[in-house]
């Protein structure tokens, strides 16, 4: 005898799970519990993992989750937002694992329903909000001539340069080759953000309202669920992949600009390309794990009935459903901690005051052992381009003929600064 319902599909007395629901009372229940046992473990581990990295950021550090001085709506701090919505989402997975497990209100369709799709919104905002975050950094900081001059003023490597030379074009300028305004990026963001909370929550909600009266109605709400979610993945995995190429580019034009006015040892310009190859690392992992969940989605919506009436078919894709995720947060966990200093500093040839600069002055002349070591976008150095910034604005009206900035000049230095440099704005 055949029966159908919005947990069980059986077939001449078989009986297969929709294991998103439930994983008893069917003939694949023993590899699906492995499955679920496994998943809760590694989604513990995950989980600890993360809230570590963000416990050492938010606590010893000092950072925090979104910059609430911005110009814009919403700016996050990309790794700290990463870290602890990733933190949110395995921990989630794990519940959900755990209801399914111990078999808890099983009646309860409603309750299911929500739980297995609330944790992957986390998960995705995750990636959403780091991507928001470098985005909206990127297009917020301008690294222009008169910024330039600070970092230069402020670390005695002056003389590094030739007097004629000028500093490299406008950060913001050449960011806006390829990035909207900012209020285009927070428009762009916060609808990344917010659609899939609203639209699959309601999908989710109504399945499981439906699913014991009105079957029918409820299986077409799971499959417009998943092409929501197969439309929500695929659009952010190709402006993930489309920001990371334009984003390392614009990291190439800096490196060749640098190159042609700095004198930089090669060692110097592989750790600028170290720095890239871990920007291209981080882009590469968030695009397959969002377009790898988006198809495993597509497909799952499509075609719902074989994949359940299918054993390997319903193995395979509950392993790589489960383990998906948390092996995305892994990795994104150990580009993180790999080194220390990936998001220290920027990856634009620029120094940095914590690092490893020394100098020494004979007869006025000043020069440097070497630029900083480079890595992969980072909060902590946009924030210090802000602070500068800041100082900026409080200490304009001190200037003078021997101050840029609030920075004091040596004599020697006044005659390479023209007039448009000391009085330039933001």
């Amino acid at each position: 005898m055949d029966e159908r319902s919005l947990t069980h599909l059986c077939q001449n007395g078989t009986c297969y799970c929709d294991w998103r629901l439930t994983i008893y009372d069917c003939v694949d229940s023993a590899g699906l519990k492995i499955i679920y046992l496994v998943m809760i473990g590694f989604s513990a581990l995950v989980s600890l993992f993360s809230f570590s990295i963000f416990l050492h950021r938010f606590i010893y550090k000092g950072h925090r989750l979104f910059d609430f001085n911005s110009a814009s709506v919403l700016k996050p701090k990309p790794i700290d937002c990463l870290m602890f919505f990733l933190t949110i989402f395995n921990l989630l997975r794990m519940l959900t694992g755990i209801i399914l497990v111990t078999d808890v209100s099983r009646t309860n369709l409603l309750a299911r329903s929500f739980m297995f799709e609330f944790p992957w919104q986390w998960g995705y905002g995750a990636c959403a909000l780091y991507l928001l975050g470098i985005a909206q950094t990127l297009a917020d900081v301008r690294l222009d001539h008169t910024l330039f001059t600070t970092f230069f003023f402020q670390f005695p490597v002056l003389t590094f340069f030739p007097p004629d030379f000028q500093p490299p074009q406008s950060h913001k300028s050449t960011a806006r080759q390829w990035l909207p305004s900012i209020k285009t990026v927070d428009r762009i963001g916060l609808t990344f953000l917010c659609l899939p909370f609203i639209i699959n929550n309601v999908c989710a909600i109504a399945s499981g309202v439906l699913g014991a009266t009105h079957l029918g109605t409820a299986e077409i709400f799971i499959r417009l669920l998943y092409v929501f979610w197969f439309w929500h993945c695929g659009s952010l995995a190709a402006a993930v992949i489309y920001a990371g190429i334009k984003l390392v580019r614009l990291l190439q034009t800096h490196l060749k600009k640098f190159k042609s006015a700095i004198s930089s040892s090669s060692s110097q310009a592989q750790k600028i390309q170290a720095g890239m190859f871990k920007i291209r690392s981080l882009v590469g992992v968030l695009f397959l794990a969002l377009g790898g969940f988006a198809i495993f989605l597509l497909l799952y919506g499509l075609l719902r009935d074989q994949i359940i009436q299918s054993v390997p078919g319903s193995y395979a894709l509950c392993a790589l459903w489960n383990f998906l995720g948390p092996l995305a947060s892994f990795f994104a966990c150990l580009a993180v901690i790999s080194n220390p200093r990936i998001d220290e500093k920027p990856t634009l040839g620029l120094p940095h005051s914590s690092g490893n600069i020394t100098s020494s002055n004979h007869g006025g002349t000043t020069t440097t052992s070497s630029f900083q070591d480079t890595s992969a976008l980072s909060a902590d150095a946009f924030d210090r381009l802000q602070k500068i910034k800041a100082d900026r604005h409080e200490l304009e009206e001190e200037e003078d003929d021997h101050q840029v900035m609030g920075f004091p000049l040596q004599h020697s230095q006044t005659n390479l600064i023209s007039i448009p440099l000391k009085t330039a704005q933001f």
